[in-house]
C-alpha cells in the first residue's frame, strides 16, 4: 500500500507539469468540439421529448443577454468562438430544465406549471387557474429568468468543458499508475461518458452555487428582473416538498445539489450582501429591512394577496432594493412613477410601477422596477412617491388600516428614504468590498 501511495503521488505530480495539448483555450477539447458533443447530446435529449420555440422564452433570454451582453451572446456572434442557442421549451411534465455545452437550454413545461401560482394553498396544475405568463408579472417573469440564467451560468462558467476536462485528468493520472484496478483505487467509475459530461445535469455543489449566483448577477442589471426570483424558485421548490412530505435531502451524492433550504438561504444572504446589511435575512426565510422604521409597522405585504404571494412579493423587492444599493440608486431623488402599460405591452392602466432610475458607481445608467402597485392612479401614486415622510406621516398612519395599496407604495418610500438617510450606517467598513463589475 505504501508503494502504489508513492506512485499515486508521482502520478498526481507528473500530470500537475502537463499541459493539455488539444485546445490554446485551456481545455481538453477546442470549442469547435465542444459545439459538436454538445449538439449532439442535445440532440440526443430532444429525440427523448418534443421541444419547441416559446416566446416567453426568447424574451426573457432577449432581456437578460441585452443587459449582459458583455458575458452572453448567441452562437455565431462574429469575434466569439463559443455562443448560445435559442431557449427551447421541452414537452416534459418536471419541474427542471437543463442546458447542453454547445449552448443549448432547454426549459421543461412543468416548470411553467411549478412558478405559475398556488390555490388554495397547494401548487395547482390546471391551467384555467394559474397567473398568466406575462412580462407585467414581474415576479413570475423573475424566478423563470433565474431558472434561465442559471442555465446560462453553466455556460459561462465552461462547466460542461470542466466536467470534461475533469475526466480527462483522472484518465490521465489513472494511465500512470501501474496498478491493476485503478478506477476502484480512485473511488470513480470506469470510463467516461462524453455525452453525460455534456449536460448540467451532472454538476456538483460547488458548481451549483455558482451558477445560482451567476443568475442573481444577470437579473441584477435586467430592469424587471429581481435577485430575489432565485429565492421565489427555491421557496416555491421548498415548499413543493414540505406539501408533499418530500425529505429535503441530497439524493445524488455522485452528482449532488444542495438542499433546497440551502440554495433558499444563500439566495436571501446574497440579498443582504447586496444591500450592504440594509435588507437581513431572519429566521423562516424571512428579509427584512434593518434598523428601525420610520414609517410605522412593516405593512408592505399585509394586503389583500394570498400570503403566498406576499412572501414572493417580499422577495422580488428586496431584492430590486438590494440591487439599487449595490449599484448606489436607492436615492429618493431617483424615484419615478409610471403607470404600469406606459412599462410593459401587456400591463395595466389602472397600476403603476415604482422606479429607482439614475448613474450609478460604475458610471453607468441603472433602472430597477421596485414593485408593481394595483389599482392606483398616477397622480395619487406621484404624490405619495414624491412626497417627504414627515409630510405623508399622518396621512400613511390612517391608511393602514384600509389595506391599501398606497400604503404599500408610501412604505417602500419611506424605506428608500430612509436607507438615504442613513447610508454611512448601512456601507461596509471598506468600500472595496462592494463588486461592482
Amino acid at each position: 500500500m505504501r508503494k502504489t501511495t508513492k506512485t499515486l503521488a508521482v502520478a498526481l505530480a507528473t500530470a500537475a507539469t502537463i499541459t493539455m495539448p488539444f485546445s490554446t483555450e485551456a481545455h481538453w477539447l477546442s470549442s469547435a468540439q465542444e459545439k459538436a458533443i454538445g449538439t449532439q447530446a442535445a440532440n440526443d435529449f430532444a429525440a427523448e421529448c418534443s421541444v419547441e420555440h416559446n416566446q416567453l422564452l426568447e424574451h426573457i433570454q432577449k432581456r437578460i443577454m441585452m443587459f449582459n451582453s458583455d458575458k452572453l451572446w448567441m452562437y455565431g456572434t462574429p469575434g466569439k468562438k463559443r455562443g448560445l442557442e435559442p431557449v427551447l421549451m421541452a414537452k416534459n411534465d418536471s419541474a427542471n430544465a437543463i442546458s447542453y455545452g454547445g449552448g443549448q437550454i432547454y426549459v421543461y413545461e412543468g416548470m411553467f406549471d411549478h412558478l405559475a401560482t398556488m390555490t388554495s394553498g397547494a401548487f395547482s396544475y390546471n391551467k384555467n387557474e394559474q397567473t398568466p405568463w406575462k412580462k407585467s408579472n414581474i415576479y413570475q417573469m423573475s424566478a423563470m429568468a433565474a431558472v434561465m440564467g442559471h442555465e446560462m451560468g453553466h455556460w459561462e462558467n465552461e462547466d460542461m468543458l470542466r466536467q470534461y476536462d475533469r475526466q480527462m485528468d483522472t484518465k490521465l493520472i489513472a494511465s500512470l499508475i501501474p496498478v491493476g484496478n485503478v478506477w476502484a483505487l480512485l473511488g470513480v467509475a470506469a470510463g467516461s461518458n462524453l455525452i453525460n459530461a455534456f449536460n448540467s445535469r451532472d454538476m456538483g455543489f460547488k458548481t451549483e452555487q455558482e451558477a445560482d449566483e451567476k443568475a442573481m448577477e444577470y437579473a441584477m442589471y435586467v430592469p424587471e428582473y429581481s435577485v430575489g426570483g432565485e429565492a421565489i424558485v427555491e421557496y416555491r421548490a421548498y415548499n413543493y416538498k414540505t406539501m408533499r412530505g418530500i425529505e429535503d435531502k441530497v439524493t445524488n451524492w455522485l452528482h449532488p445539489h444542495s438542499k433546497t433550504a440551502k440554495r433558499l438561504e444563500r439566495a436571501l444572504r446574497k440579498i443582504e450582501e447586496l444591500s450592504l446589511g440594509f435588507v437581513k435575512y431572519g429566521n423562516d426565510f424571512d428579509p427584512t429591512f434593518n434598523g428601525d422604521t420610520h414609517c410605522g409597522a412593516a405593512f408592505l405585504y399585509t394586503d389583500a394577496k394570498r400570503q403566498f404571494d406576499a412572501v414572493e412579493r417580499n422577495f422580488f423587492v428586496v431584492g430590486q432594493i438590494a440591487a439599487a444599493i449595490h449599484f448606489d440608486i436607492c436615492k429618493t431623488r431617483y424615484i419615478k412613477v409610471m403607470r404600469e402599460d406606459q412599462v410593459f405591452t401587456d400591463g395595466s392602466p389602472n397600476n403603476v410601477v415604482l422606479i429607482l432610475e439614475g448613474r450609478g458607481n460604475d458610471f453607468k445608467d441603472h433602472t430597477k422596477i421596485i414593485d408593481t402597485y394595483y389599482n392606483v392612479s398616477l397622480q395619487d401614486a406621484k404624490f405619495w412617491a414624491e412626497s417627504p415622510w414627515d409630510r405623508i406621516a399622518d396621512k400613511y398612519n390612517a391608511m393602514i388600516s384600509q389595506e391599501s395599496e398606497l400604503a404599500n407604495l408610501a412604505y417602500m418610500r419611506g424605506m428608500i428614504e430612509q436607507y438615504e438617510n442613513n447610508r454611512k450606517k448601512y456601507k461596509y467598513k471598506s468600500e472595496e468590498n462592494a463588486h461592482v463589475r
